[in-house]
């Protein structure tokens, strides 16, 4: 990705010295590199990036987010139930003890 120079200000970053910057609409999935230079033209810092472009739809507020972890509820309940079990056992023999 190539485009033209854009003015950001004196001082575009905020106080943890994060730039936030909008991406031409067009661009296409891939690694771009991002320049960013001082006014002399020289390179104050750039960055190599891979980007994947949503396709048609995404991102058009339907209320619906992406699933990216895992059904954990199984995984809860048979925990507790083996922790229940567990306690039982324990009692059962501590009064056998008794």
């Amino acid at each position: 990705m190539h485009s033209d120079a854009e003015y950001l200000g004196d001082d575009p970053t905020d106080d943890d010295g994060v730039i936030t910057l909008a991406l031409p609409v067009d661009l296409e999935s891939g690694t771009h590199t991002l320049v960013a230079q001082r006014a002399d033209g020289t390179v104050a810092t750039w960055g190599t990036f891979g980007f994947i472009v949503a396709g048609p739809g995404a991102g058009n507020g339907g209320g619906q987010l992406a699933f990216t972890g895992a059904d954990v509820l199984p995984l809860a309940v048979g925990s507790a139930l083996a922790v229940a079990a567990g306690l039982g056992i324990a009692l059962a023999a501590r009064r056998r003890r008794a």
